[in-house]
């Protein structure tokens, strides 16, 4: 069996002496070459793309029966279009070759594919929006993207709100793909409120006080919109402390506070209105009852209480007191005032009648004298009682005016009076004369009378012959003839 195709035959011839002599002939074998058949179209239009994968091709061979082609030749550039061919070839066991070229069309109608690009959200800078740098979008396609446009572009402002960015791709076939993401400037930033000194005033009424504080500033890159309080300047502020809440809002109505206390103090004292001094006349030894007209304060806030250090009606005593009026108001500041009340005691003692005495004289002195003791009263108390010649004393002969001097506490002085008459109305005892007898003329002779009287005798008198003689303050006389009234 000659294979398939030209075999050349080689004829030797040997003689016995090994020579060797030759010829040659070609026997030539022919074959059918197989059929090979194209799977799908041909020609056969592929859109492009990264790669090509041909769709096939059998083959038979009258041989050899079914035999398995293969591509020898694909000049297909998948992402460029054109026209290629495509060759599938294969040989048979007799060397027959069988091919079948396809034709392929690479076409381009597909766009563009445009890679999911996040979404951005960025804080706004400005009333204008804010400058948004977004990454670069990717698109890809089988031919190639030739050019990547944005609906705006990345570092340039967008406005507040949510915009839509569209992406779009182009390939050299013009198809485009497009893709979009979005880009939301918002404004999340509150206002911010500058701090506001706090404010402390004093008290106008019981109300409070009018108070009037600057106006507070806010800023916002955005702009701020509208600056409220919480209790506006110029509005009456109650007694204490008030914060005052300031909110300040932008057009995204992002609000911002701040705050500052309102301190209204109430540090002036209550005034007490003068009261007169007053000066009563003491009604005891305590002195006296005393009522008052009530003080009268003043106060912005308004008095809660006025108090006395002594209270009217109350018994006062003697000598001056001082009554300090004590005005308070709600927050306990203390306003005082004062006035003196003076209870004096002007009013002598009134001393009691007394009895007027006679007694008997006891001797030329006179007579020791008892007497009941006197009376005064006094609304405050008598703390003396003196006389001007005491019980138990020798008064004189005649009448003595005793002064009776009733005191009290306040040196005022009180007097009564009443008589002692002293007196002698019993006569003298003369119990006795006595004389020398007869005696000559021009002699002279003593004569001496004893008498005896409870008062010292003032004056002895000698009666005889129808004259006298009389000697005072002398209990002896004596006689001399020739003397005057001497027989």
């Amino acid at each position: 069996t000659f294979p398939i195709g030209s075999t050349t035959v080689t004829i030797t011839a040997k003689d016995a002496a090994a020579n060797t002599g030759t010829r040659t002939f070609i026997v030539t074998v022919t074959n059918s070459a197989p059929v090979v058949t194209l799977a799908g179209a041909d020609p056969l239009t592929f859109e492009a793309a990264a790669s090509y994968t041909d769709p096939g091709a059998a083959a038979v061979d009258a041989e050899d029966g079914s035999v398995t082609p293969a591509i020898i030749n694909n000049t297909v550039v998948a992402n460029v279009p054109g026209t290629y061919a495509v060759k599938w070839s294969v040989t048979d066991s007799a060397g027959a070759i069988g091919s079948a070229t396809r034709v392929v069309n690479v076409v381009d109608t597909t766009a563009p594919a445009v890679a999911a690009h996040d979404n951005v959200t960025v804080e706004a800078t400005s009333a204008a929006g804010g400058v948004v740098t977004y990454a670069a979008a990717t698109a890809t396609d089988a031919v190639g993207v030739t050019s990547l446009a944005y609906s705006q572009e990345s570092g340039t402002t967008f406005p507040i709100g949510e915009s839509t960015v569209s992406i779009t791709a182009k390939d050299a076939a013009t198809n485009e793909g497009t893709g979009t993401f979005t880009v939301k400037v918002q404004d999340t930033t509150a206002p911010v409120v500058a701090s506001h000194a706090d404010l402390t005033v004093e008290a106008t009424s019981a109300a409070g006080a009018v108070v009037t504080y600057a106006a507070a500033t806010a800023t916002d890159a955005v702009g701020v919109t509208s600056l409220t309080y919480s209790r506006n300047s110029g509005t009456t502020f109650p007694i204490g402390e008030t914060t005052v809440t300031i909110t300040a809002k932008d057009a995204a109505t992002n609000e911002g506070t701040g705050s500052f206390t309102v301190k209204v103090q109430d540090t002036t004292a209550p005034v007490v209105a003068s009261h007169g001094n007053l000066t009563v006349e003491a009604t005891g030894a305590a002195g006296a009852m005393v009522t008052y007209a009530a003080g009268t304060a003043t106060d912005v806030v308004g008095v809660t209480d006025l108090t006395y250090s002594k209270a009217s009606g109350t018994t006062f005593p003697l000598g001056l007191t001082t009554v300090t009026m004590t005005a308070k108001d709600a927050a306990g500041n203390t306003g005082t005032g004062s006035f003196t009340v003076t209870v004096a005691d002007t009013t002598a003692p009134v001393v009691s009648a007394h009895a007027d005495l006679t007694v008997e004289a006891t001797s030329a002195a006179g007579a020791v004298v008892t007497y009941a003791a006197a009376t005064a009263t006094d609304a405050v108390g008598v703390t003396s009682l003196t006389y001007s010649q005491n019980s138990g004393t020798t008064f004189p002969l005649g009448t003595t005016t005793v002064t009776i001097t009733a005191k009290d506490a306040a040196a005022n002085t009180g007097t009564g009076t009443f008589t002692v008459t002293v007196q002698d109305t019993i006569p003298p005892v003369i119990s006795s004369v006595t004389s020398a007898g007869l005696f000559a003329m021009g002699t002279s002779a003593a004569v001496s009378a004893s008498f005896s009287d409870d008062v010292t005798v003032e004056c002895i008198t000698f009666h005889w012959e129808g004259a006298t003689a009389k000697s005072c303050k002398s209990q002896v006389i004596t006689l001399t003839p020739g003397s005057p009234g001497f027989p």
